[in-house]
């Protein structure tokens, strides 16, 4: 054997690694080590904890906390411009009625566009023309 023998080995690996050892001068060490790893990991700790997989009852009182004071205000907004008084006699014309003027969701989509954007299924008279169903692909 070159070296001595293993446990010579061992023993010198050892002696070299004991005077690495913190311990050998502060006895103590290891604990306060020990003790501050887990003190500076607390908050990580937590924060994982808080984003552990949530159930559905969970996400859903999380997202009530935000929206239900949101769907308040809004309709609370809304609930007054509806019962504002119409400005002029503009909203009292014929059919109109106290809002102002009626205007239906489809008229809003194609306002300024020009020629039929939308095919009309019923006549004149309001009855059902031929065409009642239509498919997307047929009509535009």
């Amino acid at each position: 054997m070159r070296y001595g023998g293993p446990e010579r080995e061992a023993n010198r690996l050892g002696e070299a690694f004991e005077r690495l050892d913190p311990a050998r001068t502060d006895p103590a060490y290891w604990v306060r080590f020990r003790e501050t790893v887990l003190s500076r990991s607390l908050p990580e700790l937590a924060r994982r904890r808080r984003t552990a997989p949530l159930s559905l009852g969970e996400v859903m009182s999380a997202w009530a906390r935000a929206l239900l004071p949101a769907a308040a205000v809004t309709a609370a907004v809304g609930a007054l411009l509806i019962s504002r008084p119409p400005t002029g006699d503009a909203g009292m014309q014929a059919g109109n009625g106290p809002g102002g003027a009626m205007v239906g969701v489809e008229e809003l989509l194609v306002s300024g566009i020009e020629g039929a954007t939308i095919p009309a299924t019923l006549d004149a008279a309001g009855r059902s023309g031929a065409g009642v169903v239509m498919f997307a692909s047929d009509g535009f």
